[in-house]
């Protein structure tokens, strides 16, 4: 009987080791456990390698929210392809940006902006900006940069508003269209970066590349985006209203010019200068954009005097050249000769002059051009005439000048 109660007892105690040895290899376990690294995998991150079948084929693609892997620049290089219209659309923006940047240096007039030094930079200030976004964007698809989409965006919003701007300009009257293929190229212009803008919000191949999940701005981004938009701006806005103030400043004073003025029979003004009309001709007087033109026409219509004054903030030499091309657009085809070419000197105003005879079976005649300036005020006067070689009414038209 006792050594039946002995066996029991020893069995229980076994039972009672093996249980306790249990218990504590579980806590070991459990600690070896909790002192492990948490996994990707403990984040809902699946290795897509060691998974490729939990990736499904549009995992990127239009409509997806949550990627099942993390996406990076790396992986978006080894997974996608620009090809396609992708590759024709960043072919069109590195040439693009090489256009807009050289054009306008080889347009570069002072001239065409009216010889206001502001407006005269803001093409070739822009250009070299479009140059700049145009080449990162080329830069960001190709390494799959989160701003890759944005910046072309910026890049062909700020074409399409620079080419809807020189359209509105153009229809003002303001500006001369410089497109090679007139209004009807600007709209078709327009039309054709309407519909690249749209291929970048829809594309799938767009949103492949670059998911949308993945994009995300900077500062920098931002910075671009109003230093593209906002510098030209700026600097237009500020020409507009300096150049309305300065108009009305000069309005006024023209105004209060020809209240004080007494003029005699033979005279005229125009609220700048005062000049006397030649024995024997005509004046008529035709008023354009603030800008008041004298004709002169005498002895049977065969010569002609035209004077006409306004105020100029610069007196360079090819504003004189500006001048004469504009009167002898047609006249230059003629065969001619320059007669003279110098500067001169007249009732103390300074100016230049250019005499040319246009020689013709059907008529011979000489075209003199005189331009003084009144440097006091920054204001000039041109006198244009047509005449076959007597410059005696010319002459005298050009000394009775003065300014007011």
């Amino acid at each position: 009987m006792e050594e039946e109660l002995k066996k029991q007892n020893s069995k229980a105690q076994e039972g009672t080791a093996v249980e306790d040895f249990d218990e504590s290899v579980e806590e070991k376990e459990f600690k070896i456990q909790d002192t492990q690294e948490p996994t990707a995998e403990d984040f809902g991150i699946v290795d897509a390698d060691k998974h490729p079948e939990l990736i499904p084929p549009k995992w990127n693609g239009p409509g997806s929210s949550t990627p099942l892997v993390e996406l990076t620049a790396d992986y978006l290089k080894s997974t996608t392809r620009i090809s396609g219209w992708l590759t024709f659309f960043l072919t069109i923006v590195s040439f693009g940006g090489l256009v807009n940047a050289i054009l306008p240096f080889v347009r570069f007039s002072l001239a065409d902006a009216g010889y206001i030094y502001k407006l005269a930079i803001v093409d070739p200030l822009l250009g070299l900006m479009l140059l700049s976004v145009a080449g990162y964007t080329v830069y960001a698809f190709n390494e799959r940069k989160p701003d890759a989409v944005f910046m072309a965006k910026i890049y062909i919003g700020a074409v399409f508003l620079s080419t809807l701007l020189e359209l509105m300009l153009a229809e003002a009257g303001l500006l001369q269209v410089k497109s090679e293929l007139g209004k009807g190229g600007i709209i078709l212009s327009l039309i054709y970066q309407s519909i690249w803008f749209a291929y970048l919000c829809w594309s799938e191949q767009v949103m492949t590349v670059i998911p949308v999940n993945y994009r995300k701005l900077t500062k920098f981004n931002y910075w671009a985006a109003a230093l593209l938009f906002g510098l030209p701006t700026l600097l237009l806005s500020w020409t507009i209203i300096e150049a309305r103030v300065e108009d009305n400043a000069h309005q006024k004073e023209i105004a209060a010019n020809m209240q004080k003025i007494t003029l005699q029979d033979d005279e005229r003004t125009d609220g700048i200068i005062v000049f006397k009309i030649p024995s024997g001709f005509r004046c008529e007087k035709e008023v354009e954009q603030n800008t008041t033109a004298f004709t002169l026409t005498g002895r049977g219509g065969d010569n002609s005097i035209m004077v006409v004054s306004e105020y100029v903030s610069h007196y360079p030499v090819s504003f004189f050249d500006d001048y004469w091309d504009a009167v002898n657009s047609s006249a230059k085809y003629y065969d001619n000769n320059v007669v003279k070419n110098c500067s001169f000197k007249v009732n103390d105003y300074n100016g230049h002059c250019r005499v040319v005879k246009y020689n013709s079976s059907l008529f011979k005649k000489y075209c003199r051009m005189y331009m003084l300036v009144d440097t006091r005020k920054d204001r000039m006067s041109v006198v244009i005439g047509f005449d076959d070689g007597d410059d005696y009414d010319f002459k005298k038209v050009l000394k009775s000048i003065k300014f007011l």
